[in-house]
């Protein structure tokens, strides 16, 4: 669908994800099953039961994992300073601490 909106487009990448899982388990010849199956086990996500959350929350997961402490004392419009961690990450800089004031919309 050309014109679909966010929500919908978020809707059906979940479920041909999911579909994609399942069909990847059920259609593996029997000798790479077991690898699979393992590897599945063993992984930090699963399709069965998606969270959403807000961007917002995407930033402090993403900043939480490069080992930056993020502040950020208002919600709305990103700022130049969250643009600014995700050139920091590009260039693999490891900041510890980034204070960001996110500007109203």
């Amino acid at each position: 669908e050309a014109y679909a909106n966010f929500p919908k487009l978020i809707e059906r990448t979940t479920h041909l994800l999911t579909h994609v899982d399942v069909y990847v388990e059920n259609n593996l010849p029997k000798n790479i099953l077991p690898i699979y199956l393992a590897w599945k086990e063993n992984r930090t996500f699963t399709f069965s039961n998606p969270v959403k959350i807000s961007m917002l929350q995407a930033v402090y997961n993403a900043a939480a994992k490069l080992g930056v402490n993020l502040h950020i004392t208002n919600t709305g419009v990103f700022s130049e300073q969250m643009y600014a961690l995700v050139r920091l990450a590009r260039e693999k800089a490891r900041p510890t601490e980034i204070e960001a004031t996110v500007a109203e919309e």
